[in-house]
């Protein structure tokens, strides 16, 4: 049975009350998306897998050339958790217009709860 448990490299969320206030952008925004420790994933037909297939369409890998863990945890992808947990905006997402990328407050703001 493969081991899922996620590689060290992988950064934890900030702690909760951490995230942008409601509404708030400004230069001291501190920016947080949640998407990127349980967003999605998409699979295409062809095997591309992509993550957050509405706004960034990040190209990870292929799930015939990578395992789910591999691409879960490629290198662009641990970037961008390395930068939200330092509430930066990743420079992968700057330009984007999702709420996160704005500084706005929205669900995909949301620190997940350890007690899930």
């Amino acid at each position: 049975m493969p081991d899922h448990t996620p590689p060290d490299v992988v950064p934890s969320p900030p702690p909760r009350g951490s995230g942008p206030g409601e509404g708030e952008n400004t230069s001291s925004t501190r920016y947080f998306c949640n998407e990127p420790w349980i967003g999605v994933l998409s699979i295409e037909v062809d095997g591309d897998v992509t993550f957050c297939p509405c706004y960034l369409k990040l190209g990870l890998g292929n799930v015939e050339t990578a395992s789910l863990q591999e691409l879960w945890n490629a290198p662009a992808l641990v970037e961008i958790r390395r930068a939200f947990s330092a509430g930066a905006l990743p420079s992968a997402c700057r330009g984007q217009l999702c709420a996160p990328a704005l500084g706005t407050a929205s669900y995909l703001s949301e620190i997940p709860s350890a007690e899930a």
